[in-house]
């Protein structure tokens, strides 16, 4: 009966003993979810291996299944088995614990993974590939365009072409002027003249070289009309008509036309003496524009009926170099005298024979004659007929110069 007394006693303590374990447990059990976050050690060792790779996650999700699959055991076993109880719990916090961040940590990386791989593409090309490409396209076609197309077409057209009326109306193709007729229109040569005048500086600057040379020949030529016109009829004393013919232009005087006569181009102050220095000897140093000069004269290079043009210059000063050398006062062989006349134009005091000196010298042909001489011999032979030029390169001949006629070029 003892026996039975003390059987029991023990079982009741055991169940005292159960009951309060068990009621420990749920504390230990609610307790860790707050926490959880405290404690470091379960919580950083996971999440570093999870950090260093991006396979981990699978497997802690496997954990935190069985781990949940597990935990009602304990609670039917609890009674009978003690000690169990308090193991139990410990992995059920880990469980409970570590997959919750795990899980959050995976879905990070995850959302977080992508990301570079959106934008890690987008830096590359776009800013080291495609702006270089159209800074090299872009750039070399602008200034092609500007040099060439601008000034060539839309400047010659615009300004040259405004000296076509005059010429075309009085001036024949013989280049012969009808200056009674021009006197009586002489507000359209005027207005002409005020054309150059009022050209803008910026205009000219942007033209291309030969566009520079046409018009400087054309504004030449026009205020050369417009002294004529000025001084037209020319007027001259009897006594002086004894030994000067009455329709030279002597009677002006040429010290006026060249020298005196003064106009404004660009509204800058020239004479015709000045262009012929300061232009065509110092600026473009080419023999070759003086045969588009025309001196109101028969001795001349005749006065062309259109104007001039930087693409045409080139043919239009070979044409004028061609008919002032077939005038006969431009050039002339006399076979039978063995003399060689050449005009005024290439004297070297009283024309520009010393022009052709730096492009037409030579030290090969003509070498009885003078330096000068023998660089306009060369040019001469370059634009005469093959017999003529053997005649220049090969015969003996003297060279003399023509009497200049002042005679004026009217119709």
């Amino acid at each position: 009966m003892k026996k039975a007394l003390v059987l029991v006693f023990f079982i009741s303590v055991i169940l005292f003993i159960t009951s309060c374990a068990h009621r420990e447990t749920k504390q230990i059990e609610t307790k860790p979810e707050k926490t959880a976050p405290s404690k470091t050690p379960s919580v950083k060792e996971e999440p570093n291996e999870l950090e260093q790779s991006e396979i981990t996650p699978e497997p802690v999700k496997q954990k935190a299944e069985k781990t949940e699959a597990v935990k009602p055991e304990p609670e039917k076993t609890a009674p009978s088995k003690t000690p169990s109880v308090k193991e139990e719990p410990n992995e059920l916090e880990q469980s409970e614990i570590t997959p919750e961040p795990g899980k959050q940590k995976t879905e990070k990386t995850e959302a977080v993974k992508p990301e570079p791989e959106k934008t890690a593409p987008s830096k590359t090309p776009s800013v080291k590939e495609e702006p270089n490409k159209p800074e090299q396209s872009e750039i070399t076609p602008e200034p092609v365009k500007q040099k060439t197309e601008k000034p060539e077409v839309k400047k010659e057209v615009k300004f040259h072409n405004k000296c076509s009326h005059i010429l075309s109306h009085y001036v024949d193709d013989e280049g012969m002027v009808n200056y009674s007729e021009l006197r009586r229109k002489r507000i359209e040569l005027r207005q002409l003249v005020n054309e150059f005048k009022n050209l803008d500086p910026k205009d000219y600057e942007s033209w291309p070289k030969n566009e520079k040379k046409a018009f400087w020949i054309n504004a030449y030529n026009i205020q050369m009309l417009n002294i004529i016109i000025d001084h037209y009829p020319i007027k001259s004393s009897t006594l002086v008509r004894l030994w000067i013919p009455p329709d030279s232009i002597r009677h002006i005087g040429l010290d006026v036309i060249w020298n005196k006569s003064k106009f404004l181009i660009m509204h800058e102050q020239f004479t015709l003496s000045m262009i012929e220095k300061n232009i065509f000897q110092k600026q473009f140093d080419e023999p070759r524009l003086y045969f588009g000069l025309c001196a109101a004269s028969l001795s001349s290079p005749p006065l062309r009926n259109k104007p001039y043009t930087g693409e045409k210059l080139d043919k239009q000063l070979d044409d004028q170099i061609q008919r002032h050398l077939r005038n006969p006062y431009g050039f002339k062989i006399d076979y039978d005298n063995k003399k060689v006349y050449l005009s005024t134009l290439f004297h070297e005091n009283y024309g520009h024979g010393k022009s052709f000196m730096k492009k037409y010298s030579t030290d090969k042909n003509f070498k009885d004659k003078k330096p000068v001489i023998r660089a306009v011999l060369n040019f001469i032979s370059q634009h005469i007929s093959s017999s003529e030029a053997s005649f220049l390169a090969t015969g003996n001949y003297s060279v003399e110069f023509m009497k200049y006629n002042w005679k004026l070029n009217e119709q």
